[in-house]
Order: structure tokens, then sequence, then C-alpha cells
């Protein structure tokens, strides 16, 4: 079982990773998991333990149905 969930990627500016930099700063004493900028992203949906063949059912899916959509402006 893999914790699968949708999300899309952001690609934060550069004011946004300085931004992202300050609050690790400010709340570094803080109990918190920060994410890697580079793997920053906003989750449209969690989908919890998922079997290795309903991920790939679920990733072709999406691969067919993306297209159709323009991206959204973050």
């Amino acid at each position: 079982m893999k914790r699968t969930f949708i999300a899309f990627r952001i690609e934060p500016l550069e004011e946004m990773s300085a931004c992202i930099e300050h609050l690790q700063g400010a709340l570094r004493t803080e109990k918190m998991k920060w994410v890697d900028p580079g793997k920053l992203h906003i989750t449209l949906r969690f989908l919890g333990d998922t079997d290795p063949e309903q991920v790939q059912g679920t990733g072709r899916i999406l691969g067919e149905t993306i297209p159709h959509f323009e991206s959204p402006e973050v």
C-alpha cells in the first residue's frame, strides 16, 4: 500500500522562496515538518493507503483527463 494524493505542483518564485525561508527561521522552535520547496504542492484530494494497481489506474485516468484543463495560476 502507498499513501497517495492528487495534487498540483507549485514552482515558487524567488519572493515566495524567500518568504518560506523567513517563516522557517521564525518558526524553527515549533514542531513542524517543512516540505522541501522543490516538492511544494497543493493537495486536491488525499487518497490514503492505496493498492499499487489502483495507483497505476488513477495515474492513467488523470493522465487522460488533465490535458483537457488549463493549468491553474497560483
